[in-house]
């Protein structure tokens, strides 16, 4: 094969790797809650596992934990929300670093929070979808 199409070739599949590793799925395709819930996705890129925390109403409670470089979907029932149509999420590191905490985000049944966890913690951003 002569080195012109050989690089021709070389350009056409690195321009196809490409596109397809700039595709973003969908946010809805990766938790379904239902009408009566609120889906909390992490995705976690932080290098320990996390316990996650929500708070709604003045209490803190505990979802669950995300495991290091994962992702992890919970599931929170409205009834417990419906005092306030706001939740703030907390990040709890197990190794003993201080939390992390999202802003308060506006949810209401159906919708999909999605808290990417970055490796330096301090750095991680959240989503309502």
């Amino acid at each position: 094969m002569p080195a012109s199409i050989r690089t021709v070739a070389m350009v056409l599949v690195s321009a196809l790797l490409a596109v397809d590793c700039a595709r973003v799925p969908k946010p809805s395709a990766v938790a379904d809650p239902s009408q009566s819930e609120v889906a909390v996705r992490i995705d976690s890129h932080h290098w320990n596992d996390v316990v996650i925390r929500y708070y709604h109403d003045g209490v803190w409670e505990r979802l669950g934990m995300a495991g290091a470089v994962k992702v992890t979907n919970f599931f929170v029932p409205w009834r417990k929300l419906a005092g306030g149509g706001t939740v703030r999420l907390q990040a709890d590191p197990i190794d003993g670093d201080d939390p992390v905490y999202t802003d308060l985000l506006p949810v209401e049944p159906g919708r999909l929070v999605i808290w990417t966890l970055e490796r330096r913690l301090e750095q991680s951003s959240a989503g309502v979808y």
